[in-house]
């Protein structure tokens, strides 16, 4: 009897032992919060807020056309074509996250809205590089936007069109050695806007991968759309 009546004494102490175990880390706990000693909070960045690039070598391949508002055409033997953005779209908007494409069917002006891209925090409407009908949508751009940033001249390819006025198009296109001097001429304005202007210098930051970003005030933003892509 005396061996069970300690047991019982000695489950009992333990429980308040626990019990009281348990109250201490209920009081660090709130009397951290109080005082605001806790882990610092990380701050978020601003949502919204447009980022655009410092352009490194622009890929520019010398068998496709190029219309000035950075789409790009490569016509086959026939009156069809397949069509795209150029490698200064996709390092403009960063990672790509939705794309909106026009529907079969659907007849593109050369020089007008042909598509939209967004990324995480805006968007841009590309204009068509050439006249002609949709024929055809690339499904895998659709459910994988960022083909487009991995490979915007090969499996990111967006439309496929019945272009029949694609010999006169041509003439509103650069291609080879006229197509690279206006690349480079146009990354450079790009680089010296982005490092000339007072409310861009200075907010330099990081985002995937290793290419640095400038958070763009949105005014700002648009007038870089306006100016390189032609979509004003």
């Amino acid at each position: 009897m005396e061996t069970s009546g300690y047991v019982d004494i000695f489950a009992t102490k333990g429980m308040e032992y626990l019990f009281l175990l348990g109250f201490g880390f209920v009081l660090v706990f709130f009397w951290r919060f109080l005082s605001g000693t806790g882990e610092p909070e990380i701050p978020r960045k601003e949502k919204g807020a447009p980022r655009a690039r410092h352009m490194r070598r622009v890929v520019l391949p010398s068998e496709l056309y190029y219309h000035r508002g950075h789409g790009w055409v490569a016509p086959d033997h026939s009156d069809t074509a397949r069509v795209g953005i150029d490698d200064f779209v996709q390092k403009l908007i960063g990672r790509a996250r939705f794309i909106d494409l026009p529907r079969v069917g659907t007849f593109l002006k050369q020089g007008e809205k042909g598509w939209k891209l967004e990324s995480d925090s805006l968007s841009v409407d590309v204009l068509s590089p050439v006249d002609g009908e949709v024929l055809a949508v690339n499904e895998e751009a659709l459910r994988n936007p960022q083909v487009v940033n991995q490979e915007p001249y090969g499996n990111g390819w967006l439309l496929e069109v019945r272009a029949p006025r694609i010999k006169s198009n041509q003439a509103h296109l650069l291609s080879g050695e006229l197509a690279a001097a206006w690349m480079k001429k146009t990354e450079e304005d790009f680089n010296r806007r982005m490092s000339d202007d007072p409310d861009l210098v200075g907010k330099i930051g990081r985002e995937a991968g290793d290419e640095t970003a400038v958070a763009v005030p949105r005014e700002k933003w648009n007038d870089l759309v306006q100016e390189f892509l032609l979509n004003g």
